[in-house]
């Protein structure tokens, strides 16, 4: 049996072919043996004796973890994902969010996408899936992704801190953070206006207390000594402030924005995945 691959879905290995069974309610791929795939002309030949619905399939989750992860602040936001195949690059604001660009650089995002409009946090998750890109995590598929997930509280509050920061501050992935137990969460940040000026900061993020550590991603071995007369901080957003907003309504403006960047980091689940 010979399938031309459609032009607007993306597979990034060899398709997985199989064969809906009414009695299970579901596709097998029993009966069924991949013969050729040509990647080039995106076409795929498997033999079977078996007649129905046939369909091609991938991973959900072959993306997935993320090696690399940013949130680059501004008054548009960007979010940066190197997965295990794909980077993508997200660009979020008033208006919504919507794929900058996908790599490596074969495709067509406007063309793969059949749009560059701007898209609420679940068009745009739900329009990637239908091309075949999964960035939605579910927790109870924890043991696919191969990563323990963090306390559902602990990342909720701090996705919360990260959208209100998000015009100002940039935070980014750190290679600390699989190797804490689910309730201790690990990622830097510094400031947009002052980004490669200096070293990136470490936060250590527990129920109990957020703490700015002393060593950063230099370390060989995890130290968790804080920085020197640091003052009690509940979460990340007081860390990095370190005092009350001395102009709370620029927190209040771009709001849209801001929930927009809360919406996609919780759907996302960077900190779970990397």
């Amino acid at each position: 049996m010979f399938f031309r691959l459609p032009k607007n879905v993306l597979f990034v290995d060899v398709p997985i072919p199989a064969r809906y069974c009414p009695k299970n309610k579901g596709f097998l791929t029993e009966g069924i043996n991949l013969e050729d795939y040509n990647d080039e002309e995106r076409w795929i030949t498997f033999e079977t004796d078996l007649f129905g619905i046939f369909g091609l399939f991938q991973k959900r989750y072959f993306n997935f973890p993320y090696k690399l992860w940013k949130l680059q602040g501004g008054k548009t936001v960007e979010l940066s994902l190197t997965g295990k195949c794909l980077s993508l690059r997200i660009e979020i604001s008033q208006e919504g969010c919507r794929v900058k660009s996908i790599k490596p650089g074969k495709f067509d995002v406007s063309e793969l996408l059949k749009s560059d409009d701007w898209m609420t946090p679940e068009e745009l998750l739900q329009k990637l899936c239908l091309v075949g890109i999964n960035m939605i995590y579910k927790r109870k598929d924890h043991k696919l992704v191969g990563l323990s997930p963090k306390n559902y509280q602990l990342e909720e509050l701090t996705y919360n801190s990260m959208a209100l920061l998000s015009e100002e501050y940039d935070f980014s992935w750190s290679k600390w953070n699989c190797k804490l137990p689910p309730g201790g969460i690990a990622l830097n940040y510094e400031r947009a206006d002052q980004r490669k000026e200096e070293r990136l900061n470490l936060a250590l993020i527990r129920r109990e207390r957020v703490i700015q550590l002393k060593h950063g991603e230099e370390m060989m071995e995890f130290n968790n000594e804080p920085v020197d007369e640091q003052k009690f901080s509940g979460t990340l957003f007081d860390l990095v402030l370190q005092e009350p907003p001395k102009e709370p309504h620029k927190f209040i403006a771009q709001s849209g924005c801001k929930e927009n960047v809360r919406l996609l980091l919780r759907k996302t689940a960077i900190l779970s995945c990397s």
